[in-house]
């Protein structure tokens, strides 16, 4: 293991115990205090840009006063995160206390809701006059938040960021409202997220990892689908974004085989989305190597401050991704990125890539399970056998009707081990085409005759 890596581990240690300690808590009391004066003094400028011209004087000192709150937050916490949810306010996950009778948090929420925004990120600290003019174009704006974004990014504020609006479940709400959405249509909301996420680690900016929920939430519940597709080379998406939703798509499968609940899955899920975060950093202007891309990644994350489990989770999944887990370890690498670690080895041995090795799903479920006890936990490849069957996602079969498909299911039933849903491939000349027809194996009326390495298809 590196250097990095091996540092990164350290500093995760530090901080675990710094929370212990009740370090933590007294970092927690900072933000609410300082929170508290930053959202003052925000809800101060905007009222007055109500009933003063953008020019007025009245302006200069408050503006320089909120300004240098906001520049010893960023100082301290390396980006302010002010996030409005109906009366309350939150800064940086902590929510800022103030007297009931002001209902800061009320007001805030009214009035950036009127475009749509529901909060506002800052990455950098700026000006008393930069604070003004931010504020005033605030007070004066009339659209919604797209057009709002363009329009700061055009004044020079692009290190400003204005998420949308968050509400509170209502009494009686399920956690999260499950969305009849198939794989591909995760997929192509993935696509977006996962870019700007990426960028956001190229700028080292505080990453959303609100919007990786979100996308992991809905791939919890796509999983409930019979047809699972993978992404594969030929995908309008990225390379990156394609192997980020394959790893994350069977992570969370695996994650299913061992029992967890649908948030631990989607814990998984955004650990998957988030693990190679670190090649987007960048050391002096180039990308980062594999070698060091894992403790990158740990640089990322760690902008957002705090201990609570999952934000340790995430970090710990990231150093140790890669590690292997073999018993002579001194230390054996968390749930999550024993999980993630095969997932990802998974993706890399059957998707397509230039110089690598490429093989078939069932030739990588037998390599991989040869190193059950060493490279992988072998709880683990258990539940990633019982998960993908006999036939995974993507195999090409030679079928006893003549016909060849390739398989696009998961195991659905104990009895369906060995007869997934397969895709009906058809040949076009000297090319093989998947169609719009998929037959389910486990009806009896067509049996597997083998295998094939492969046959030109597009896996999935």
């Amino acid at each position: 293991m590196s250097d990095d890596i091996l540092n990164a581990q350290d500093r995760l240690e530090e901080m675990m115990n710094r929370a212990q300690s009740g370090e933590d808590r007294e970092m927690a009391r900072w933000v609410r205090e300082n929170g508290e004066q930053l959202v003052r003094g925000l809800l101060g400028l905007i009222r007055m840009s109500k009933f003063h011209h953008p020019d007025n004087k009245a302006f200069e000192k408050p503006s320089v006063a909120v300004a240098k709150v906001l520049a010893e937050v960023i100082n301290r916490l390396g980006t302010a995160m002010l996030v409005f949810v109906e009366d309350q306010v939150y800064l940086n996950d902590i929510r800022v206390r103030y007297e009931a009778r002001l209902d800061l948090g009320r007001e805030m929420s009214e009035f950036f809701a009127a475009f749509h925004v529901g909060g506002i990120t800052f990455h950098q600290a700026i000006s008393g006059n930069e604070m003004a003019q931010l504020v005033k174009y605030f007070g004066s704006y009339v659209g919604n938040r797209p057009t709002l974004l363009k329009e700061l990014a055009e004044l020079g504020f692009t290190h400003v960021e204005l998420p949308g609006v968050h509400r509170f479940l209502k009494p009686g709400e399920v956690q999260r409202e499950k969305k009849d959405a198939t794989i591909r249509e995760v997929q192509a909301v993935a696509q977006s997220a996962v870019s700007r996420v990426m960028l956001q680690a190229t700028q080292d900016r505080l990453v959303d990892l609100l919007s990786m929920r979100k996308v992991a939430n809905r791939l919890v519940d796509a999983q409930d689908n019979d047809m699972i597709e993978l992404e594969t080379q030929d995908s309008a998406n990225s390379t990156f974004t394609s192997h980020c939703m394959n790893v994350a798509q069977v992570a969370v499968g695996i994650a299913r085989n061992l029992g967890m609940d649908e948030n631990q899955q989607a814990d998984v899920a955004v650990c998957a989305l988030t693990d190679d975060l670190g090649y987007g950093m960048r050391e002096d202007g180039y990308a980062t190597p594999f070698e060091r891309h894992s403790s990158a990644g740990v640089r990322s994350l760690i902008k957002r401050r705090g201990f609570h489990e999952s934000h340790i989770r995430r970090m710990l999944a990231t150093v140790d991704h890669h590690a292997s887990f073999a018993e002579d370890r001194a230390q054996t690498p968390s749930l999550f990125a024993r999980i993630i670690h095969a997932a990802e080895d998974y993706d890399n041995l059957t998707r397509f890539r230039s110089g690598a090795p490429h093989i078939s799903p069932t030739q990588a479920v037998t390599k991989m399970s040869a190193g059950a006890n060493t490279e992988y936990d072998p709880l683990v490849v258990q539940a990633m056998v019982n998960l993908l069957g006999k036939y995974p996602p993507g195999t090409p079969l030679q079928l006893s009707d003549g016909r060849f498909g390739s398989s696009v299911s998961y195991v659905r039933t104990p009895e369906s081990f060995a007869k997934p849903l397969v895709r009906i491939i058809g040949i076009q000349g000297d090319r093989a085409v998947p169609t719009d027809e998929t037959i389910d194996l486990a009806l009896g009326k067509v049996q597997v005759v083998r295998p094939l390495d492969s046959m030109g298809v597009v896996y999935g």
